[in-house]
């Protein structure tokens, strides 16, 4: 019976040790899992805010200049948003003036 014994109680160290290494080795792919994905994470959130970068100048420009354009306090002069945002400026005022005209918007 001790024989019989000495092997069950062998057979369970046995299987503990490589129980426990295969989990070392889970965790060890699961650390790299998470590492991997939170590159990705890290070069889209880089590349959505270069992709970003010029349209959100866009949006910019144009809130300035419809500040101008409505003499806002702390808005940028038409002397300020410089020739090019002038152009968009006078564009602006017409195209807002045609509406006024028709009586699509109020005065």
């Amino acid at each position: 019976m001790s024989g019989i014994a000495t092997a069950v109680i062998g057979t369970a160290i046995v299987g503990g040790v490589v129980a426990d290494r295969a989990g070392s080795k889970a965790a060890k792919a699961s650390e790299k899992a998470a590492e991997t994905q939170a590159e990705g994470q890290t070069a889209q959130l880089e590349y959505l805010k270069e992709s970003e970068r010029l349209p959100q100048a866009y949006r910019e420009q144009a809130i300035q200049q419809l500040g101008a354009m409505y003499g806002l306090p702390g808005a940028p002069t038409t002397g300020q948003i410089g020739a090019a945002g002038e152009q968009v400026l006078d564009k602006t005022v017409g195209f807002v003036s045609g509406l006024k005209r028709r009586g699509l918007v109020g005065s």
